[in-house]
């Protein structure tokens, strides 16, 4: 499990997490990424809660997740677009896109 984790800057190659199989809770993400705001890859069984994303991925992944394996994503916000760049069977609750001075309101 990652929990109460923050990331700001840069991250040039893998988010966050690369490969999710547990759980990502209360984490965000302020630094320009270029494949998903937070997690590379989730699997069947992760699941990612209360996180958010304030800056939109460069390359051609998702607000939150580059491809959704399976797992679920919770009570989660980015900024624009999909939450998943590739997406087989990952299911989003309660999670949305939001504009960005919203995002400011909720920090």
């Amino acid at each position: 499990m990652v929990q109460n984790l923050g990331a700001n800057g840069s991250i040039t190659n893998v988010p966050l997490v690369d490969k999710l199989y547990g759980k990502l809770i209360n984490c965000y993400s302020w630094a320009d990424a270029r494949y998903g705001g937070l997690v590379g890859t989730m699997f069947s069984g992760s699941v990612i809660a209360n996180c958010y994303v304030n800056k939109t991925p460069g390359g051609n992944g998702g607000g939150l997740v580059m491809t959704g394996n399976g797992g679920h994503i919770l009570h989660s916000y980015w900024l624009e677009g999909e939450a998943i760049g590739t997406n087989t069977g990952t299911s989003l609750l309660d999670s949305q896109a939001v504009a960005k001075h919203i995002v400011y309101i909720i920090m």
